[in-house]
C-alpha cells in the first residue's frame, strides 16, 4: 500500500482545510459591511392648467418626489414615497400628502393617481394588521399598525435580494395606496416600531444609519443604507475609501436634522456670484434645481442667457432663443436646442459653476453642460430663484447626480465622496493591484503551510515506515541470499535433509 493511499484522508483533510481558510479570509474581506439597496424613482405631478408644455414640463420638476420601489412577497410594487422630515413609515390615499411645509402655496396633487399608488394590501399574502383600529397619527384617527413582506437588495446590481418583514401604521382603508416614508433619524420612542431607518438598521445590523442616492439617470437610481463609507462592495467613480471622502458636521433642532451645503465663495465662470463669509445651500432630494436668491439669478441671466446678443436675428425680426419661466413662483430659463447649441458651439462658450467651501475642502464644480437637462426640442437651464422665499439657497438633484454624498443620521455628519478622474483611475488600478497582491500573498502562505504539515507528516510516517522495513531487513542471515519465498523454502528443504543424516 503506497503512503499516498494509507494516509489519503489525512491528505484530503489538509486540502479542504486550507480551502476553507481561504474561503474564511475572502468572505471576512468581503462582508465586512452591511448595506441594503433599493431601488428609487421619480413620481411627477401633472399640472394642466398652462398650455405651454415646456412651463408644465419645468412645474413638475420643481414639484417630483423619489420614491422607493419595493417589491412585496406577492409581486406588488410598493411605492416607498420619501422625505427628510417625518420618520414613521405609513400608508395613505390622500397624495397631498407628500407636499412638503414648503409647497403650502401648490395645489394639492387631485389628480388621478391611480396608475401611481396601487397597491392593493388585500391582495397580498404577506400583509397582516397587527393592532386594533385605535391609534392616532398626523391628525388621522382610527389607525393601526401593520406588517409586510418585502425584498432588498444587498448588491447595487440588484441581483440578490432577501425577503425582510416591515411594521408600519395602516392609515386607510382604501384598497389602492401608497406608502409613505422619511429619513429622519428620531430616538423617540413615540415612533420606534414604524421608524424606516430603524428598521432597515436593524435588519441588517449595520454600525450606522448613513444613506445615500446613487443616480443612475436624472430619474432613477439606488438608496444605499448601512455601512456605506469604505465599503468594497460598493463601486463609485471614486474609491469608495475613507481617505477619499470629506466631511463635516451639521445643525441638528430637536429631533430635525438640517442637510446643509456650506461654502465662502461661489464663482461662474470668472464672475463672481457670492463672496459672502458664511452662506449654505439646504439640500433638496426631491427637486432637480440649483436655487439662488433673484439678485444672483438676474446676475447670470442678463450676462449669459437673456442678454441681447442672445437671439438669432433675421431682416424682419430679432428672434430670441431662451426665455424665462415665472409659473409657480420660479423663475428659470429654458432655450430652443438647436440654435441654442450652435450659438455656444455645444455648451464651450459658456462657463463653469465653481462653489468652494472650507468645510469641504475642496470645488464643488459643475460645467456648463451638466447645468443643463435636453428635453425634446429644449433645454433647461437647471438654476433658478424663487419668490417665495427670495433668500433661501437650495441645491437638487444636479449635485446629487453628479457627486455622491452620504447622509449619517446618527453622527450628524455629510460626507462627499471627490471627484477626480485621474486620481479614480489610480485609485482603481491600486485597489485591482493591491487586491491581486493580497490574493497572491495568501496563496503563498497556505503553500507554506501546506509545505510544513506535509513535510511534518512525511517526516513522522516516513520515519515509522522505513524503520519497519529496516527491522525486516536485519532479522536476515546474509546479503547474498535471493529473499523470496521460493528461495526461502529450498534452504529450509535442505538443512532438513542434512539434519536427518
Amino acid at each position: 500500500m503506497s503512503i499516498f493511499n494509507k494516509y489519503k484522508f489525512n491528505i484530503i483533510f489538509i486540502i479542504l482545510f486550507n480551502i476553507s481558510i481561504l474561503a474564511i479570509v475572502e468572505c471576512e474581506g468581503e462582508n465586512q459591511n452591511n448595506v441594503l439597496i433599493i431601488h428609487f424613482k421619480s413620481f411627477f405631478p401633472k399640472d394642466d392648467y398652462s398650455p405651454n408644455e415646456s412651463k408644465t414640463l419645468i412645474n413638475s420638476w420643481i414639484r417630483r418626489k423619489l420614491y422607493l420601489e419595493i417589491e412585496n412577497k406577492s409581486g406588488q410594487k410598493l411605492p416607498f414615497i420619501i422625505n427628510l422630515k417625518i420618520p414613521e413609515m405609513h400608508i395613505n390615499n390622500v397624495v397631498s400628502l407628500i407636499r412638503e411645509d414648503d409647497e403650502r402655496y401648490y395645489k394639492p396633487y387631485i389628480e388621478d393617481i391611480s396608475n401611481f399608488c396601487n397597491f392593493n394590501y388585500h391582495n397580498s399574502d404577506s400583509y397582516e394588521l397587527t393592532t386594533n383600529y385605535n391609534y392616532s397619527f398626523h391628525y388621522i384617527t382610527n389607525t393601526c399598525y401593520a406588517k409586510e413582506k418585502v425584498y432588498f437588495y444587498s448588491d447595487l446590481n440588484l441581483k440578490e435580494k432577501k425577503l425582510y418583514e416591515i411594521q408600519f401604521v395602516h392609515s386607510t382603508n382604501e384598497t389602492n395606496v401608497c406608502f409613505f416614508s422619511g429619513l429622519l433619524l428620531t430616538q423617540s420612542s413615540a415612533f420606534q416600531k414604524s421608524n424606516f431607518l430603524m428598521q432597515l438598521k436593524h435588519l441588517i445590523n449595520s454600525k450606522s444609519y448613513s444613506w445615500a442616492l446613487k443616480f443612475d439617470s436624472p430619474d432613477e437610481g439606488e438608496l444605499i443604507f448601512g455601512d456605506i463609507k469604505g465599503n468594497k462592495n460598493l463601486k463609485f467613480y471614486n474609491d469608495n475609501s475613507e481617505d477619499n471622502y470629506k466631511s463635516y458636521q451639521v445643525q441638528t433642532f430637536s429631533e430635525v436634522i438640517y442637510w446643509k451645503l456650506y461654502f465662502e465663495k461661489i464663482y461662474f465662470g470668472d464672475h463672481v456670484i457670492s463672496t459672502d463669509s458664511h452662506f449654505y445651500f439646504n439640500i433638496d432630494i426631491h427637486n432637480r434645481y440649483i436655487t439662488i436668491p433673484m439678485e444672483y439669478f438676474n446676475q447670470i441671466r442678463g450676462k449669459y442667457y437673456l442678454s441681447d446678443d442672445n437671439y438669432t436675428s433675421t431682416d424682419s425680426e430679432k428672434k430670441f432663443i431662451c426665455f424665462e419661466d415665472d409659473s409657480q413662483m420660479f423663475h428659470s430659463i429654458y432655450c430652443r436646442k438647436k440654435e441654442f447649441l450652435e450659438l455656444t458651439d455645444n455648451y464651450k462658450k459658456l462657463p463653469e459653476l465653481n462653489l468652494f467651501g472650507n468645510n469641504i475642502g475642496f470645488n464643488i464644480t459643475f460645467s456648463a453642460k451638466e447645468l443643463f437637462l435636453e428635453k425634446d426640442e429644449k433645454v433647461y437651464f437647471l438654476i433658478g430663484y424663487s419668490t417665495k422665499s427670495d433668500f433661501d439657497w437650495e441645491m437638487g438633484n444636479v449635485f446629487l447626480e453628479k457627486y455622491i454624498t452620504i447622509f449619517d443620521n446618527d453622527a450628524k455628519l455629510v460626507s462627499i465622496l471627490k471627484r477626480n478622474d485621474k486620481a479614480s483611475k489610480e485609485s482603481d488600478d491600486n485597489g485591482k493591484n493591491n487586491n491581486l497582491g493580497k490574493f497572491i500573498l495568501i496563496i503563498i502562505l497556505i503553500f507554506i503551510l501546506s509545505g510544513l504539515i506535509f513535510g511534518f507528516l512525511g517526516i513522522f510516517f516516513g520515519k515509522k515506515y522505513f524503520q519497519s522495513r529496516k527491522k525486516k531487513a536485519n532479522e536476515l542471515n546474509d546479503d547474498d541470499y535471493d529473499y523470496s519465498p521460493n528461495s526461502i523454502n529450498v534452504e529450509e528443504n535442505q538443512n532438513s535433509l542434512l539434519d536427518s543424516k
